[in-house]
């Protein structure tokens, strides 16, 4: 299982400020990112089938070109990309 991630300020005013622009309380947005990561909250976790979804929503291929994701990416970075 992916390590435990703790978040920091700057990750936290992300997901403020992202919630804010969807117009939906932070805490639903945590809970779907909780739920993509198993309760990680890492950035980092891969999982899915073959191992080939990545991140905290769990970006497919398609979606990770879609929406210029990288590996290494933040979780703030993730959360306002």
């Amino acid at each position: 299982m992916a390590a435990r991630y703790t978040l920091t300020t700057e990750d936290i005013a992300a997901l403020q400020r992202t919630a804010a622009r969807l117009q939906i309380p932070p805490e639903r947005l945590l809970a779907v990112i909780h739920y993509e990561t198993k309760g990680t909250l890492n950035p980092d976790i891969v999982g899915g089938a073959g191992g080939n979804y990545q991140g905290l929503i769990q970006f497919g291929p398609a979606e990770r070109a879609a929406y210029g994701f990288t590996p290494g990416m933040s979780f703030a970075q993730q959360v306002e990309g």
